[in-house]
C-alpha cells in the first residue's frame, strides 16, 4: 500500500511537472514593462540553481559616477532575493566613468548576482532599495517569449476616409491595457495631456493602473481632440484621439520599440505595439504612420529675403500649392491617408500665417545676428485673403496639430463668411 501511494505521487508530480512553463536558463534584452530612469539598461537574466544575474549597461556622461545600492534586491512570486555579489562595480559605491572598461563612449557594463528566484516565476522586478528615487525596472520578462498585445476581432480597422470631427462635449474615458497583469502594476503610473478649456491649452492628469494591468482616465473633453500619454522615463509615448463622450481603449506594450530593435530574433511587424478601439481606431493606427507633406517653418530658407506681409503670404501660398500638387500625385496614399495629409498641412498654413510676426522677427535676426531694429510686421485681412480657398470651416481640422489658431479673429473673419 506504501507503495503504491509512493507511486502515485510521483505519478503526479510528473504530470505537474510537464504542466509547468519551461522557462530558459537565459533571456536577452527582456522585455519589462515600465523604468523609472533612462541611465540603467538590462541587457541580459540568467537563472542557475545557486543565483539569479543580471547583466546591465549604465549610461552616464564621461567623468560622472554611476551607484548600485547595495540593499537592491529583485521581487517575485512573493519572495524578495537579496544582492550578494557584483562583477564590474562595488555596489554602494560610485563608479566613474573613468573606471569603466571602455573610456570615454559614456556607458559602463556591469553584472549584479542575486538569490535565485524561484522556480516557477515568469517575471520579476529589480529594486534598488526602498527609496523612491531608485532604479526600478518592474515586470522584467523570464520566459523569452514575445509580448504580445490583447487581440480584437478588428485590430485596428480600416476607414476609408478621414471621419468627421465633433464640437459636441461630453465625458471621454480612455483605458490604457498593459499586456501584464500583478500586485506590482499598482505601483506604475504615468501622466496624461488632455485638453484644456481653451485651444492649444493643456491638462495634465496622472494615470495609475490596478492588478490587471489597466488604468482608466475620465475627463471632460469638449471637442475632438489628441489626449498625450506617457508612462515612467523611457518609455515610447502613445497618442489618442477621441471623441467627446466615448470609451476608447489602447491596448499598449510601452516598451516594445526598444525590445525589437535589441532582439533580432524578433522583427516589427511580430511584436504589434498597440492597438486602438474606438471612435477614431483608424485616424489613431494611421496617424504618423506615413510620409507627410508638411510645411516646414525651421527652414533657414523659407523666408529669407521677406520683409513684408505681403511677400510672407505670398510665400506661404506658393510652398503650399508645390506641396499640394505633389500630395496629390502621391498614389501610394490610402483616402484616409491622403485626407489626413491635406488636414496636417492646413494646419502648418494656419501656423505659419497666425505667427507670421514671431517668424519674420526670427528670420531679420539669423540675418543680422540681433533683432535690434526690426520693425514688427501685422498681416492684414488681404494677406489672409487666399485661404478661404483651404475651406477652413471643414470640422475635420480639429485633427491637425494647430487647432488653436483657428480662433484667431483673422481665420474666424474668413470662416464667417464662409
Amino acid at each position: 500500500m506504501a507503495r503504491g501511494r509512493i507511486l502515485l505521487l510521483m505519478t503526479l508530480a510528473g504530470l505537474l511537472g510537464a504542466c509547468r512553463p519551461q522557462l530558459p536558463a537565459a533571456v536577452d534584452y527582456p522585455y519589462y514593462a515600465y523604468r523609472n530612469a533612462l541611465s540603467l539598461e538590462l541587457l541580459r537574466v540568467e537563472r542557475t540553481d545557486t543565483a539569479t544575474v543580471l547583466s546591465l549597461r549604465g549610461y552616464y556622461r564621461p567623468g560622472w559616477w554611476i551607484t548600485i545600492d547595495s540593499l537592491s534586491f529583485l521581487y517575485a512570486d512573493g519572495r524578495r532575493c537579496a544582492l550578494h555579489g557584483a562583477e564590474g562595480i562595488v555596489p554602494g559605491t560610485r563608479k566613474y566613468i573613468r573606471e569603466a572598461e571602455t573610456p570615454g563612449e559614456g556607458w559602463v557594463a556591469f553584472r549584479l548576482f542575486f538569490d535565485p528566484l524561484p522556480a516557477q516565476a515568469v517575471r520579476c522586478d529589480f529594486l534598488e532599495g526602498e527609496s523612491t528615487d531608485a532604479f526600478q525596472m518592474l515586470g522584467i520578462d523570464l520566459t523569452g517569449r514575445p509580448v504580445q498585445i490583447a487581440a480584437g476581432a478588428d485590430g485596428n480597422p480600416a476607414e476609408d476616409h478621414l471621419p468627421a470631427a465633433s464640437r459636441e462635449p461630453g465625458t471621454t474615458t480612455i483605458r490604457i491595457h498593459l499586456p501584464v497583469e500583478g500586485p506590482w502594476t499598482e505601483t506604475i503610473s504615468g501622466d496624461i495631456l488632455v485638453e484644456g478649456r481653451r485651444p492649444g491649452v493643456v491638462r495634465q492628469l496622472p494615470v495609475f493602473f490596478d492588478r490587471d494591468g489597466v488604468a482608466e482616465v475620465r475627463f471632460k473633453q469638449t471637442r475632438t481632440s489628441a489626449a498625450r500619454i506617457s508612462l515612467g522615463i523611457g518609455t515610447s509615448q502613445v497618442s489618442c484621439w477621441t471623441k467627446p463622450g466615448e470609451t476608447a481603449d489602447i491596448y499598449w506594450v510601452p516598451n516594445s520599440r526598444f525590445l525589437t530593435i535589441q532582439r533580432l530574433d524578433l522583427q516589427e511587424a511580430e511584436v504589434p505595439h498597440i492597438r486602438y478601439e474606438g471612435a477614431y481606431a483608424a485616424v489613431n493606427a494611421q496617424y504618423g504612420q506615413f510620409p507627410a507633406y508638411r510645411l516646414d517653418l525651421s527652414a533657414p530658407d523659407l523666408f529669407r529675403g521677406v520683409h513684408t506681409g505681403a511677400e510672407f503670404s505670398a510665400r506661404v501660398e506658393r510652398r503650399y500649392a508645390a506641396l499640394r500638387a505633389r500630395l496629390d500625385a502621391d498614389t501610394a496614399l490610402t483616402p484616409l491617408q491622403r485626407d489626413l495629409s491635406e488636414v496636417l498641412l492646413k494646419g502648418d498654413v494656419l501656423r505659419a500665417m497666425c505667427t507670421a510676426e514671431d517668424i519674420l522677427r526670427l528670420q531679420y535676426a539669423l540675418e543680422h545676428g540681433t533683432d535690434a531694429g526690426y520693425s514688427p510686421v501685422v498681416l492684414t485681412d488681404t494677406d489672409f485673403a487666399w485661404l478661404s480657398a483651404l475651406d477652413l470651416s471643414d470640422s475635420r481640422l480639429l485633427f491637425c496639430d494647430a487647432t488653436e489658431y483657428l480662433t484667431d479673429p483673422r481665420i474666424r473673419r474668413l470662416t464667417d463668411r464662409e
